[in-house]
Order: structure tokens, then sequence, then C-alpha cells
């Protein structure tokens, strides 16, 4: 029987998992196109899980090689080791029982995963996809998936030892397919690597860090930057900056830049404006009644919320979700001195929202910055690393995040004080001594959008928070690492600033930048 005649009748995506393996991709996933969600804010987006139970329902009854057992005999009582229990598709039943089992257990995996998975994770309709001993997928069975192929982020499929038709949806729908951890599901996904497809078998408790990790990726690659700058990138201070096409073609990252001029028109109209006066005026008072001490005048604080709400007009109006302006450039411009602003408090006011906020358009350490955040769940900090020891640095820069203890957690305590010595251009300190765990994370990505640097130390000391000179970029984290010159050295490929937040997240970045096709470069 010649192929073409043999594949003849079945559906395409059955007879493309019949196809040998492209070398071209092995090894490689091509970048998904996650689904659009109703919110771009990165505390807002979910991931969306559709679950497949994939059951064989077969024609009839027999024995045979893969069917030991017709049911003619009642089964014994086995023992927890006996493995015979893995061919549960070989039990003899009828189709009608296979049938009828096979809706029972849909109903059991949706309530599973409704129970257990995470909140921020959006279950829709489980589907039942069958097939026969033939090992095809039919188009009416894969026709169950179309109505919300739109909506889906990730397939999680369940079923018989035989995974295969999960590589049938992965090869159809061009989106991530997760099995179970048995040992057919892993040649199944192996099978898929070498087509340049995305499989995960992973057991029971890996099901919710995984798709963690995917809902990070997926916030990272639906980020959309909004850089005020004339010149255009890279800005005179960060010249490793990633170019924002590489961004947009190898992440799907997007980005839009505005003027000074649009910039200076939108805060005018803040400024003149009623009811951002009062909102200002009573965001400004709450931030000084919780600080733990004030010193700067609340018409400066003011100012700055009010550049931050300039900020978010923008940011909302060209569908944005994180924010960089050039530091240099814009003091240079004199609109800092003209509105007596410094944008160090309005990063800190976004990381703690959850929005990607960088200094000195620096996308490099933006994007780092917004991998860290998604996975640790809290706020983040930023700065200049410096070699004070053999064993420590320092990162420096004058913009913590309150919320670097965890989103939904008590606020860290906090000095209000200014950045320029004649009292104006607020900024948020904080002792990172204060943190219990004293463990961080720093990351930053090199300018080709091909690595990504990483390394863990411990926080041994905080300077510039309440002692010395305390204008400017004065506040800084002290770090233990085992070799501070080295961890400088291999920087020479990724620039400057250092993005960090607290815990140990190595393991996530390293699996992420996996998925992301990322090199990883360990400093520790």
């Amino acid at each position: 029987m010649k192929r073409r005649d043999f594949l003849g009748g079945i559906s395409l995506a059955a007879a493309g998992s019949l196809i040998a393996p492209d070398s071209a991709n092995a090894g490689t996933t091509q970048r998904i196109e996650f689904a659009k969600s109703p919110s771009n804010r990165p505390l807002d987006i979910k991931i969306a899980v559709k679950p497949v139970l994939m059951p064989i329902i077969h024609s009839d009854v027999w024995e045979g090689p893969c069917r030991p057992s017709a049911g003619n005999k009642p089964q014994k009582e086995r023992a927890a080791d006996d493995l015979s229990a893995l061919w549960a598709m070989a039990n003899g039943k009828t189709p009608e029982q296979e049938r009828a089992d096979a809706e029972g257990n849909l109903k059991k995996l949706a309530e599973t995963l409704k129970t257990n998975l995470s909140p921020d994770i959006e279950l829709l309709d489980p589907v039942l996809l069958e097939y026969s001993e033939d090992f095809f997928i039919r188009p009416e069975q894969l026709a169950k998936l179309e109505p919300d192929k739109d909506r889906v982020d990730v397939y999680v499929c369940r079923g018989t030892l035989l995974g295969f038709p999960a590589a049938v949806i992965a090869e159809t729908y061009k989106k991530p397919v997760v099995l179970g951890g048995g040992f057919g599901a892993r040649d199944v996904v192996a099978y898929m690597k070498t087509r340049g497809l995305e499989g995960y078998a992973v057991f029971n408790q890996e099901l919710n860090p995984l798709l963690s990790l995917l809902k990070t990726r997926k916030v990272f690659q639906q980020t959309n930057i909004l850089i005020i700058t004339d010149r255009g990138l890279p800005p005179i201070a960060v010249r490793s900056c990633m170019d924002v096409d590489l961004l947009k073609d190898k992440f799907g990252i997007g980005s839009h830049f505005v003027s000074y001029r649009e910039f200076a028109s939108e805060l005018e109209k803040v400024l003149k404006s009623t009811e951002w006066n009062r909102k200002a005026g009573d965001r400004a008072e709450q931030l000084i009644k919780n600080a733990e001490e004030t010193h700067i005048d609340k018409q400066h604080v003011k100012r700055s919320v009010e550049f931050y709400y300039a900020v978010k007009n923008l940011m909302h109006k060209y569908g944005c979700n994180a924010f960089t302006v050039e530091c240099f450039e814009l003091c240079a411009s004199r609109l800092a001195d003209k509105y007596q602003i410094t944008p160090c408090f309005v990063h800190t006011l976004l990381k703690d929202e959850g929005i990607a906020s960088a200094c000195e358009a620096d996308l490099n350490a933006l994007l780092a910055m917004r991998l860290l955040m998604s996975v640790a769940n809290r706020s983040s900090f930023m700065g200049n690393p410096i070699p004070i020891q053999k064993d420590q640095l320092v990162i420096n820069h004058s913009v913590p995040g309150i919320k670097m203890a965890g989103y939904g957690k008590p606020d860290l305590p906090y000095h209000l004080r200014h950045f320029v010595e004649s009292g104006w251009g607020t900024k948020a300190m904080v002792d990172f001594t204060r943190v219990e765990d004293k463990t961080v994370t720093l990351a930053r990505l090199d300018p080709l959008g091909t690595k990504i640097y990483l390394a863990k130390g411990e926080i041994v000391g905080c300077s510039g928070f309440n002692k010395g000179t305390l204008i400017g970029c004065s506040l800084a984290a002290h770090i233990k690492v085992p070799d501070a010159p080295e961890c400088l050295r291999k920087l020479s490929d990724f620039g400057s600033h250092l993005s960090m937040v607290y815990g140990d997240y190595t393991r996530e970045i390293n699996e992420l930048a996996g998925m992301l096709n990322l090199e990883v470069i360990r400093a520790t």
C-alpha cells in the first residue's frame, strides 16, 4: 500500500504526527502566541488551561499483546508493587463501559483541577478526545477543541498511557501541552521536541509550578513598554540597551515611544485638573502618613505623584504595561528642573503595582525585572553593581520597592526623602536588612536577547538609608557573593544595572530561560 493511500481520509493533524522529525527545529521551541488577556495589567493576567481527557474506546473486546485480559475472569486484588495496574486500557471492558468510565473520569479531572490549581489560573471547560484501536484522531474529535481555541494558553492532557493525541493537539494548535509524568508521556514529549513543539511531562505536584512559569512567560511576552525619549535608543548612559525591533521579533514584546513634548503636555493636563489635583494630594498624604519618617515637603511628594499619574495616563493611552525613561537626557532637557521631578518615586510606585519600571531607559534590566517580579510575586530593586570587597558588592540606586516582601503583604518600613539638594524629587528609602529572608536573586538580559545573567547572594548590609550623604542615588544594598570581581567580569557581555528580588529564584529563572531560548550565565 502506498503511503499516500494509507494516509488518505484522516485528518491533517493525524497525518502530521507520522511525518519524520524536523531537524531544523530539533531542540528549539517556536515562540508561542498566548491568548490575549482582558487586562494587560501584569498582576491581573491569567493563564487559560484547557483540560483534555484522551481515552481509548475499543470497538470490541479481545485479547492480544497489548490487551492481556478480555475481562472473562475476575480480577485478583493487586499488590502495591504490581505494575500490571499500568495496563488499565487492557482490562477487557466493553466499548460502552469504557465510554462510561471516560465520562466519569472527565468529571473527576475537572473537579481535581478546579480544587488544586492556583487561583491565578483560568480553567476552561474540559473535553473528551477519544480514539480507537486504529490510533487516529478523527476530525470530529479535534473539532471539539475549536470553539475556545483562541482562549487557550495550554492544554493539560490526561488519559491512557498512550499520549500521542497530545502531540496531535500540539501540532494542530501550536500551544504548550502538559501530560502526566508516566513513561508514555515522556516518550511523546521527547517526540514533540524533535518537531519544535512544546510539551511537558509532569507529576501532579509539579503542575502548579509549571503553569506558574508558563504564566510568567505569557506576562513577559505580552509586555508593552512606554519609553519617554527624544533621541531614541540606546540611551547615553546604557549603550548596551536592547533593540526594540529585536524584542518584538524574538519575544513579541511591544514598545511605544513618547516625546518629552508629549510627556510635558500630559503632565500639564494633570497639574491643571481639579480631579487629578485632589487625587494626587490624597495619595501624597497617605504615603506620608504610612512612612516611618518623612524628610521632604508634602508639595514635592504630591508633584511626584502627579508625575506618576501622567505616566499612568500615557500607559493607558497606548496600551502599555511597563515603563522607562532616560535619566541624563531628562536632566539635560531641563524638564525635571522646571517641574521639580525625578523618576525615582514613579518607578517605586509602579513596581509596587506589579508593573516593571526601570531607570535610564534600560530595557535589559527592565525585562530581567519583569521575570523576577513575576516568579517572586513581589516588587524589586535595581542599580549599579560595585565590588567593595572580595566577597561583597553593592547594588546602588534609589528605586527600592516598598512591596519587596511580597504583593499582598505589609509594606516594608520606608522613609521619604528628596533627591536633589534644594529639597525636591521624592524617593522612597528602605533598610534592606529589615527583610527577614536575606537571600536575593540578581539578573540581567544581554543586548542581543540570547543570554541571561543570573546570580544569588545574601544581604549583609545597607547604606545611604539614613546616614551619610542622602541626596542623589544614595541607597545601596550590600550583598555577599562568593567572588565579587568575577561577578562583575561576567557582566561584560550584559551591561551594568542588575535587577534584584528577595528570595532564591535561580531554579525558576533557569527553567524560564529554557522556555525563552536564553542561555544562562551563572555568576555565582
